[in-house]
């Protein structure tokens, strides 16, 4: 279904017809202040926000060219600022309005335009979209002025239909669910046109309009593996030939390049970067192999490559990133350390391993730099994660604290990687939520970080050595399911409160431990 919704040329009515598609959907509420009309794209909207596991109740301010913000919802999830410039004779006030809207709303923003080459407001959770790539597709037909009078706006019908693909594919979903983390990629007909196997490495040519959207989604975190049915050296050969791909061997976290089905080789790409197939996208041009995929793994998103697919691409849901972090810029290059990671635990002793590493934990007890990536952690983390408490940070009381945990080797930096959500309970200390991040799962250091962080918790907090653990199970989250079980003891056959005493693991020599 989603092949054909993100298609260049899908009509209204065959948007439409997949109305009443449903499933488990969240419902978002989302303010519109608008100067023109946008209700001719809800029901579209809607049918494309349900691919990303959304439907959206809209609220409407009236026409308004002075964007006077009033109350449309009482508890709104997003704004949108849907602005047509060209009633204007210039636009320098508007970010003056922007700013007004951030005080009267602590919601994202997000701003869709047209009539204006470029909108410059740099202002934290706000985000720009314009219609500029649509008007340059559609020429004059982008817009319909005989219509303007009584559709309220200068866009055309079809116009619309895209407008509406790149909010309800692209832009919306970005603020409600977790990006896809990792992109596997087939080669034959798909990275380039032509097969390998036949037409050789210097005759086939290459797709560069995919290969640069690829490359510019590894340069902001995502990681790239290969999935294809070549030989091997042949494969790797072509890529040290051909200087005029965008994309090199060393641009790919993963090559598995084989002739078993590529639902192992998602597996097993999926296991080597530590996530879940369900954060991951496979593209290829053969409707067998996508099918196979989708039977097997009916969680990993799917696309199949054909001559649009640059188009469906640049709209496929969950690729957008607002804001690119240290931490989403660190991701891939420190997957591809683990695999050196991997390598040295299994051919070293323990004592060896962590001596050659020289880890270092860094903690840090509310500390307002750390802020932005904690709430990222706790809500994007699936499978170290004791009670899936997704915080906002609305949502956190000043009686809790937030324990940041920084972890680096000899090999690289990897940011803030675990997270502790901590408050006192009487005397005890109630650990309300903890995360590590799955880029550290496998390191070993699970004890010594989850150790150190309750006693530094106990000790700021002034609890005694009595712990509170919240828990619950989740469908990914057996190794925290694992650790807390261990850890406390006893077999956890419900979710709950767990009590258990802050254990003193024997200290490793070669992890330093630094409260900043």
């Amino acid at each position: 279904m989603i092949d054909a919704l993100l298609s260049p040329n899908v009509s209204r009515m065959e948007i439409l017809k997949h109305k009443s598609f449903s499933g488990n959907l969240r419902t978002i509420h989302i303010s519109v202040y608008r100067n023109h009309a946008f209700e001719g794209m809800e029901s579209m909207l809607n049918v494309f926000l349900k691919i990303s596991g959304l439907q959206a109740e809209f609220a409407y301010s009236n026409y308004d060219d002075s964007f006077h913000f009033s109350p449309l919802h009482a508890s709104n999830d997003l704004n949108i600022l849907w602005i047509d410039f060209s009633h204007y004779k210039e636009i320098s006030w508007f970010k003056d309005k922007v700013e007004q809207l951030k005080k009267f709303s602590p919601k994202p923003i997000l701003v869709y335009y047209t009539g204006t080459e470029k909108l410059d407001i740099n202002i934290e959770h706000t985000f720009c979209a314009s219609s500029q790539e649509i008007e340059h597709e559609l020429g004059k037909d982008f817009w319909d002025l005989e219509k303007l009078e009584y559709s309220g706006t200068r866009l055309s019908a079809r116009a619309l239909i895209k407008v509406a693909q790149q909010l309800g594919f692209k832009y919306i979903p970005s603020f409600f669910r977790t990006p896809i983390k990792a992109i596997m990629v087939d080669m034959d007909n798909t990275l380039y046109s032509g097969v390998l196997g036949e037409d050789g490495a210097r005759n086939v040519v290459p797709n560069l309009h995919f290969q640069r959207q690829l490359k510019a989604l590894k340069d902001k975190g995502v990681l790239l593996g290969l999935a294809s049915k070549n030989d091997y050296e042949d494969a790797r050969q072509l890529f040290e030939l051909r200087k005029d791909f965008v994309l090199h061997w060393e641009d790919f976290s993963g090559h598995y390049i084989s002739w078993k089905p590529k639902a192992e080789a998602i597996e097993a790409a999926a296991k080597k970067f530590n996530i879940d197939t369900s954060d991951m996208l496979f593209v290829d041009d053969n409707f067998g192999e996508i099918s196979q995929v989708q039977q097997i793994l009916p969680q990993t998103h799917t696309l199949i490559a054909d001559k649009n697919l640059t188009y469906k691409f640049n709209l496929y849901p969950l690729l957008e990133r607002y804001v690119q972090t240290q931490e989403d810029a660190l991701r891939a290059s420190d997957i591809q350390l683990n695999v050196k990671r991997e390598s040295l635990k299994k051919s070293l002793s323990t004592e060896d391993y962590f001596k050659q590493l020289g880890m270092e934990l860094t903690y840090a007890l509310d500390n307002p730099n750390s802020f932005e990536r904690a709430i990222q952690l706790l809500n994007k983390t699936n499978q170290f994660i004791f009670a899936f408490k997704r915080y906002q940070p609305e949502a956190l009381t000043p009686s809790q604290h937030i324990l940041t945990v920084g972890l680096k080797d000899k090999l690289s930096d990897s940011g803030i990687i675990g997270v502790v959500v901590a408050s006192r309970q009487g005397e005890a200390l109630k650990i309300d939520e903890a995360v590590i991040s799955c880029r550290a799962l496998g390191r070993e250091i699970e004890d010594i970080l989850l150790d150190s962080a309750f006693q530094i918790l106990s000790q700021k907090l002034g609890t005694s050595k009595r712990l509170m653990l919240e828990f619950k199970t989740g469908p990914r989250n057996l190794p925290a399911k694992a650790w807390l079980e261990r850890y406390s003891g006893r077999t956890l056959k419900q979710d709950g409160i767990i009590a258990a005493d802050i254990k003193h693991f024997p200290q490793n020599p070669f992890v330093k431990l630094i409260l900043s």
